[in-house]
């Protein structure tokens, strides 16, 4: 475990390269138009958004839930073939190309046979499963609101087989209102964006002064409202990511599957309401890489704990925070009978605890990384503060001393040495009651438990183990771990005790998944005695950590839970199979992950990377995750890798990387040649693009 804190010296500059968002842009041309023009909004991927990679992915919704019910003789592929057939055949009756779901469907009834009243009922259904798909596009929703509520006249204007009574069944699924949009839909009008003249119908329905529309295709909603004479922009926030392309686009069992961890991830993107880049890059990341990483750990820990009979399970703070809230929405989406707890633990409060002797594994960790840490930061490790502290230094040591390697094992030998050693055994001896009644609390009497943290050593169930030693549930037997990945050094690995999602080797990079895994409150300090039920108490080193909850951890893990809530609702409305579905979301999830770590966008790189990342046990020593790096830390990247003696570099050398590019171009020219990373070499060749133009120019005396 480690802990992870905002950069004091963050700035505007550093997270966006001065760049303005697409929705401040729009805002500030909606704003800007005059009082009187009335401004359409296009409705599918501009003001809401589904849940399925494409709209026909519907049709095989629809055609899976009425095959299942019997009630549809064709398969769900053939009756999404049929559906998308009849209306191809509706729209080539009328001249404008425009239809109605009622023409489909008597043209679906007339070409498959079923019966009339069948089609109908099959029209409804498409209806419902419209509603319950679509989710708002929340920034651009904000931004029509805002305009009703300055006084302006907004209109919804939409390219759609639908009515307008139907538009609004759907429009309510995803929380809007069409009572404060006056909408305006093709098929009833016989004319469309597509075409242009729909434009027409709204200045003959809505007279005024002046138009515009925003919308997300380039030519029905840019370019024809345009020659409409119509001032108009283009939503580009709804087009794919490459992150929600590779999702649907592996082999899946289940198409619609598939489809829907595509979609999922898109609409959940598209649920944040920030407008700064920052916190939309830090929401597409969620939503995008984090989400489907985590959902498929959490679905893998589940799945295996059933298989194993394990009725409890203990997610250690603080990683375990947003794993624990996917497992409660998992574990009954899965129809598990698991019960998942959120367990405060920490190394700064278990390691002392589960001190038995001088020299065991627990006071092996407590003496490790003693160098360059201070002398009160370690006797604090050990229980010992203020006077207590002054004493044990003596003459010899400074509180302030930083230690060098000799200082350290001075200072270590003292300390296990009498009487300091059996002082520290009995304040270990003092913390351990209170810390063993609050876990055995919490793993209960009843049938096997197990804890889940993502990494890396495992030494936190160790420590368990040594806490609960001689109790009930120490004899009934000792407790297995679930992790997402362990060192190979981890000494749990051996006890046969411990499960892991991928190898450690597989990880792209340790820290970025404890980024993903940020909690909102602080760490946990000890475990003490209190006047309560239970005779013990968590302390907690703050009940809200500001600073992460300033950079955006919540704004991190309402995407994380918004994708699982997408995908859980399309697994409802799809009926696949979700346990074998997420199983398969693991091998795009880790393949977007590694693509994270390896290419980032400036905004990532800069989002994530003024994080700062401690490994210390007592948070007290900090580095940010990828801040910004010299020419000469550049070079040294290349040679000797993220570390260097006497200090690390960059806990992420690629986002480091890519902040250099943007900052030094000519340098990144150089890096880039060397193809030492993928963002670089981008910037690389534009750069010589761009000189060979220049070179051209002056050999040609233009």
């Amino acid at each position: 475990m480690a802990t992870l804190s905002l950069s004091r010296r963050l700035g505007a500059a550093d997270t966006d390269g001065g760049a303005a968002t697409e929705i401040a842009e729009l805002r500030r041309w909606l704003l800007s138009l005059p009082a009187d023009c009335v401004i359409s909004f296009d409705v599918f991927d501009t003001l809401v958004t589904r849940i399925w990679r494409q709209p026909s992915d519907l049709f095989l919704v629809l055609g899976t839930i009425l095959h299942s019910r019997a009630s549809m003789p064709l398969t769900a592929e053939a009756f999404a073939k049929a559906r998308a057939e009849a209306e191809l055949a509706a729209r080539k009756t009328h001249p404008s190309g425009e239809t109605t779901l009622r023409e489909i469907y008597d043209r679906f009834a007339a070409a498959t046979g079923v019966a009339p009243e069948v089609a109908r009922a099959c029209a409804e259904l498409e209806l419902s499963l419209e509603a319950r798909s679509v989710r708002p596009v929340v920034a651009v929703r904000n931004l029509a609101r805002q305009l009703l509520a300055a006084g302006r006249r907004v209109i919804l204007t939409s390219d759609s087989y639908m009515s307008a009574k139907h538009l609004a069944g759907v429009l309510a699924g995803a929380g809007l209102d069409t009572g404060e949009f006056q909408p305006i839909v093709s098929s009833e009008h016989r004319a469309s964006k597509r075409v242009g003249d729909i434009y027409g119908v709204v200045r003959r329905s809505f007279p005024a002064p002046g138009y515009a529309h925003l919308g997300d295709r380039r030519t029905a909603d840019l370019a024809n409202a345009r020659d409409a004479g119509f001032d108009s922009r283009m939503f580009c926030g709804q087009a794919s990511t490459v992150f929600e392309r590779a999702l649907g686009s592996r082999q899946w069992t289940s198409p619609l599957a598939a489809s829907g961890a595509h979609g999922a991830a898109r609409a959940a993107r598209l649920l944040g309401s920030a407008t700064d880049v920052r916190s939309q890059a830090i929401r597409a990341v969620g939503a995008d890489v984090a989400a489907p990483l985590l959902c498929a750990f959490v679905a893998w820990v589940l799945l295996s704990a059933a298989r194993a009979g394990t009725k409890r399970l203990l997610f250690l703070a603080r990683d375990g925070q947003i794993l624990h809230r996917l497992a409660c929405k998992l574990a009954p989406a899965l129809g598990l009978d698991i019960d998942s707890r959120y367990v405060y633990g920490s190394r700064q409060a278990l390691y002392l605890p589960s001190v038995a002797a001088v020299g065991d594994d627990s006071w092996t960790w407590l003496c490790s990384g003693m160098e360059g840490r201070t002398v009160s930061q370690v006797l604090d490790r050990f229980g010992l503060a203020g006077d207590r502290a002054a004493a044990v230094c003596g003459a010899d040591f400074r509180l302030a001393q930083i230690l060098d390697d000799p200082a350290a094992a001075r200072l270590r030998a003292r300390l296990e040495a009498a009487p300091i050693s059996a002082e520290i055994l009995d304040i270990a001896a003092a913390r351990r009651e209170p810390a063993r009644r609050y876990y055995l609390n919490e793993i209960g009497r009843d049938g096997p438990v197990a804890v889940v943290d993502v990494g890396w050593k495992g030494r936190l169930q160790l420590c368990l183990d040594a806490i609960l030693a001689g109790s009930a549930v120490g004899e009934r037997g000792r407790l297995h771990g679930y992790y997402f990945s362990l060192l190979e050094s981890a000494a749990v690995r051996s006890s046969g005790r411990a499960s892991m999602f991928i190898p450690y080797a597989d990880v792209a990079n340790p820290v970025l998944v404890e980024v993903f895994t940020m909690a909102d409150h602080g760490s946990l300090t000890e475990i003490r005695a209190a006047a309560n039920a239970l005779g013990a108490e968590p302390v907690l080193a703050a009940p809200v950590d500001e600073t992460a909850v300033k950079w955006g951890v919540r704004e991190q893990q309402a995407a994380v839970l918004d994708f699982l809530d997408c995908f859980l609702a399309g697994a409802e409305l799809g009926r696949f199979d979700l346990a074998t579905a997420l199983t398969d979301l693991r091998d795009p999830a880790l393949k977007n992950f590694a693509r994270f770590v390896r290419a980032p966008t400036l905004a990532e790189a800069g989002a994530f990377g003024d994080l700062e990342h401690s490994d210390d046990q007592g948070h007290h020593q900090a580095t940010p995750v990828a801040g910004r790096i010299s020419r000469t830390d550049a070079i040294t990247l290349g040679l000797l890798g993220s570390k260097r003696p006497g200090r690390r570099i960059s806990y992420w050398p690629q986002a480091s990387l890519r902040r250099l590019a943007e900052s030094d171009p000519l340098f990144a020219l150089g890096i880039g040649l060397l193809g030492r990373d993928q963002a670089v070499n981008e910037r690389a060749r534009a750069l010589v693009r761009r000189a060979r133009r220049v070179l051209r120019r002056a050999g040609t005396g233009r």
